[in-house]
Parts: C-alpha cells; sequence; structure tokens
C-alpha cells in the first residue's frame, strides 16, 4: 500500500522542528524511529503512534482512533489513526508530539519485530 506522502512529510517536518534526531525505515509503511524505537509510522493514509499505555487509553474510541493489534493481539501503547481522524493540524501535531514526547522518556530499545512483514 503506497503511503500518504503529505503525511510523511509533514511528520519529518515536525520531527525536525523539534531537533528530535530521527531514522526512516521501511517497515508496513513508512516508520519513524525515535531512540531505536517504533515512534510513528505512515501506513496508506493512516498513522500508527506509539503513545504509551495512558495516552492509547485515552485516544481510544475517538472517531478514526482504535488500538493498534498484530496478529490479533492489541498492542499495548500504540494506536491507529485514520486520516479522517486527523484533519485538523491541531489534532495531528497534537497526536505526533505525544509520540515524540513518550519516545524520547522511553530510552532506548529493540526494535519491534512485530512490525515487520
Amino acid at each position: 500500500m503506497p503511503i500518504n506522502e503529505q503525511l510523511a512529510s509533514h511528520v519529518r517536518t515536525v520531527l525536525k522542528s523539534e531537533q528530535i534526531p530521527f531514522k526512516e525505515e521501511e517497515q508496513s509503511g513508512l516508520c519513524f524511529m525515535v531512540n531505536g524505537n517504533i515512534c510513528i509510522n505512515v501506513r496508506g493514509n493512516a498513522l500508527i503512534l506509539r503513545v504509551g499505555s495512558t495516552a492509547a487509553e485515552a485516544a481510544i474510541g475517538k472517531e478514526g482512533c482504535w488500538p493498534m493489534t498484530h496478529n490479533g493481539k492489541s498492542m499495548t501503547g500504540y494506536v491507529y489513526f485514520e486520516k479522517g481522524a486527523l484533519q485538523i493540524q491541531k489534532d495531528l501535531d497534537h497526536w505526533i508530539g505525544l509520540a515524540m514526547k513518550f519516545n524520547n522518556s522511553a530510552g532506548s530499545g529493540s526494535k519491534a519485530t512485530w512490525f515487520r512483514r
């Protein structure tokens, strides 16, 4: 599935403006790694964000947002947003900011192998 380049470009711009070192990898979309951890994944017209358990629980149930699952298992701390749920730039920036904040505080870790296909 091709990624939404406009969405990927926006994520890139926000990460750079905050001077957060990141690495891009192709993993079921375009994955932005922070501190060696998956932070944000642009998959088609959607975003997968690693925001931590508390923020994920608050997000789930909002329109266009649901828990990230892999092989039928809910991935704690990750949420999946449809593009339509983040039409307002303020909302998009809010969730990208939460992902950056969580990943900066989470420290370095190993790459999640469940993301690879």
